[in-house]
């Protein structure tokens, strides 16, 4: 609940719901196990006989619902970090964390552009061996045939700007 909180304050509203689904499934499982077990176990006229019939029907449904409480308490939890008032934010601890925030933001980017650029490396020698095997391939060719050559500046420049496209959408992807 505080991580879908600390979501939520963050803007990370995708993230929040997320979280916020994670605590509805986990709390709805326990909620329908509560239920089962009830049912099977609980024998209202041993533990309630001097109750309404009413109490006793609903004391294995009221038992089993207490996980939905849960989920309850996150929707309100929810509702007040929503409507926090400006003026009780502190306008240096905001800036700090933004800028923390950002910090990370740029050394995460930094290392996915080294990735990207390792990936890219790998690629060009890939297509580099590959053209090597095709240029030590023995050919069976006839008399009559033309033997084709192969234009390795030509394959490597293709090579190169398609993989330069490809990188530059994936940072394009990163800084949007």
């Amino acid at each position: 609940m505080q991580a879908m909180l600390e979501a939520r304050y963050r803007g990370e509203e995708s993230r929040a719901r997320q979280f916020l689904f994670f605590i509805v499934l986990c709390c709805g499982t326990s909620t329908f196990a509560n239920l089962a077990i009830s049912l099977n176990d609980f024998d209202p006229v041993r533990y309630l006989p001097h109750a309404p019939m009413w109490v006793q029907i609903a004391t294995p449904y009221v038992l089993a619902s207490f996980p939905l409480f849960v989920i309850m308490m996150s929707i309100a939890a929810e509702m007040i970090i929503n409507v926090r008032p400006l003026e009780q934010l502190d306008e240096g601890e905001y800036e700090a964390d933004e800028k923390k925030r950002l910090n990370l933001m740029t050394i995460r980017n930094t290392y996915l552009e080294m990735q990207a650029d390792q990936e890219l490396r790998l690629l060009e020698i890939r297509a580099r061996m590959k053209a090597n095997k095709m240029l030590h391939r023995p050919s069976l060719s006839l008399p009559w045939q033309q033997t084709q050559t192969i234009d390795i500046d030509a394959v490597k420049a293709s090579l190169a700007h398609e993989m330069k496209a490809q990188y530059d959408a994936m940072c394009a992807s990163l800084q949007g």
